[in-house]
């Protein structure tokens, strides 16, 4: 290993940064046989850079954090160097008794969401194939039932997430006693305040002598000191092209789109752009599901994704959009790590997102399938200051233009056409919306028309008029009172009248209930309030 006086990281003796000066083929690594044929078999022959320098940076036996673009091959770039160790050095067997299933776990893969881990296990599936290796794959929102089953078999691999793996661990359903290699798939993400109590507390239970490596594309400086105290004493640092960069092969766009027009804007772009398999980003999960129920009504096949979601619902949203059922996918930040979905072509920055380093994964969704990738983001005006830190961190510089005509979708947008220059009061009452500077809609007609004439009698009228002089000034005026059981009053039957708070007191003081609290005099042994005798004691 040298230092590359280039970007300063570690790099193999016959490999140059950010690159290898040659492609390195796998036949000439010291992979295991049986791992290169399950290579080829998937038709891969040559490693990526970043691959061919986790496993020399992995054969030191020291803590390996790697930083490389999405879609370079990072899940390979642990997978292969951890398998092999597994398959060079078997679990210990007993005599007599074979291989203790617990003793079989020697590796653990930790990533942030279920998606990502369901695809790191069909990854790492496809490489032990021929093998005695066993994976299992664990996560949250799903039966634990079946999961601690699976385990309990045997397992040499477990992918999961930091919430499930710690409640196996909890119910003593597995043991890290045994691991040797623990890998933080996505470190950026998995060392930040949500996840870092987790993991610390899961690598506090492996031993001390364990190969730990981080794998990213994106790294802010705030986190690195905290991701490299994850990795043990001297740990190697690789890495391969330019960090926290977006995919080089996709193009950007932007817009500047007021926040309610935003989804005109997302039907305009998909009408004129004529895409399937677009991913579209919001930030919340109420976000989603208003996105995603407007391409409903307008008749786009569109499926959705987010954390609420049970996983059954999140598995056949995926299928529908892989199969290309669905035309679009509306997911939250959760579909954006390190998911490889042939069927994404663009992304749709619906909403700017909040962490810098978001931008670079959900652009990385495209374009895994093949083809020219695109992305385009929706800039509302409060969030400009975040657009331009955004473009600073990515070394990107993606200028917002203005908003196209969105009339065809009923938006009216100001400086277009003779409805612009209408009057804001006129518009606002041919829309059926309030007008300025009024909280009221348009006035209903039917209120206009006076009340009709109430056929009952009112108070001092008919029968029940009285002819009483009018009250001189100061003096006031006897209502007419309603008496007897039925009467009707003005609105219909009305009960009697309550007696007044001093006529109901003079008849409680009257009571019996109160002599005994009434008496000036102390109560004698044989009374006690309320009037009563007490009963002598036998």
């Amino acid at each position: 290993m040298t230092e590359s006086e280039a970007t300063g990281v570690m790099v193999p003796r016959h490999c140059t940064a950010p690159g290898y000066a040659h492609a390195v083929r796998f036949d000439e690594t010291t992979l295991s046989p049986i791992l290169i044929r399950a290579l080829h078999a998937q038709g891969f022959h040559e490693a990526t850079p970043v691959q061919a320098q986790a496993i020399d940076a992995a054969a030191a036996r020291k803590g390996v954090l790697a930083l490389a673009p999405t879609g370079s091959g990072k899940t390979y770039a642990y997978a292969l160097p951890v398998l092999d160790a597994l398959i060079t050095t078997p679990p210990r067997r007993r005599r007599g008794q074979g291989i203790d299933p617990r003793e079989r776990l020697r590796a653990l893969v930790l990533v942030p969401t279920r998606e990502l881990a369901q695809q790191v296990a069909k990854d790492l599936q496809l490489l032990v194939r021929g093998t005695v290796l066993r994976v299992a794959c664990v996560y949250g929102k799903s039966a634990i039932g079946p999961q601690k089953e699976a385990v309990a078999q045997g397992i040499d691999v477990l992918i999961g997430t930091p919430g499930r793996v710690r409640e196996l661990l909890d119910d003593d359903a597995v043991t890290l006693a045994y691991l040797t290699h623990a890998i933080i798939d996505e470190g950026d993400r998995m060392s930040d305040m949500g996840f870092l109590p987790q993991v610390t507390q899961i690598l506090e239970r492996a031993p001390g002598d364990r190969i730990t490596m981080a794998f990213s594309a994106t790294m802010p400086r705030t986190l690195r000191d905290t991701v490299l105290g994850l990795l043990g004493t001297d740990p190697v640092e690789v890495g391969v092209g330019r960090q926290n960069a977006p995919a080089t092969e996709a193009g950007h766009d932007a817009y500047l789109v007021q926040d309610e027009h935003k989804v005109a804007m997302l039907l305009w772009w998909l009408k004129h752009e004529r895409r399937n398999g677009v991913a579209v980003f919001c930030r919340t999960r109420r976000r989603v599901g208003w996105v995603e129920g407007a391409l409903r009504r307008h008749g786009v096949a569109v499926a959705m994704l987010h954390g609420d979601l049970s996983q059954t619902r999140r598995n056949q949203a995926l299928e529908a959009f892989a199969s290309g059922s669905a035309k679009v996918l509306v997911a939250t930040d959760v579909a954006a790590r390190g998911l490889h979905v042939p069927a994404i072509k663009a992304v749709v920055n619906y909403d700017v997102p909040i962490m810098l380093e978001d931008f670079v994964h959900r652009v990385g969704r495209a374009g895994h399938g093949g083809g020219k990738a695109q992305s385009v983001t929706f800039v509302a005006g409060l969030d400009a200051d975040r657009w331009k830190r955004i473009g600073d961190f990515a070394g990107v510089d993606i200028p917002a233009r203005a908003a196209p005509d969105l009339s065809e979708f009923g938006v009216v947008n100001k400086g277009r056409g003779a409805a612009a220059a209408a009057p804001a009061r006129e518009r606002s009452a041919s829309a059926g919306r309030p007008s300025k500077g009024t909280s009221k809609g348009p006035r209903d007609p039917r209120r206009a028309e006076p009340r009709r004439a109430d056929p009952r009698p009112r108070v001092g009228e008919g029968a029940d008029r009285t002819d009483a002089a009018a009250p001189a000034p100061g003096e006031r005026a006897d209502r007419p009172s309603w008496s007897g059981k039925g009467a009707r009053g003005p609105r219909g039957p009305q009960k009697p009248r309550r007696a007044g708070k001093a006529d109901r007191l003079s008849r409680l003081a009257s009571s019996k209930k109160l002599r005994g609290l009434m008496r000036k005099q102390p109560l004698t042994p044989d009374q006690k309030p309320g009037g009563g005798v007490r009963k002598p004691k036998a």
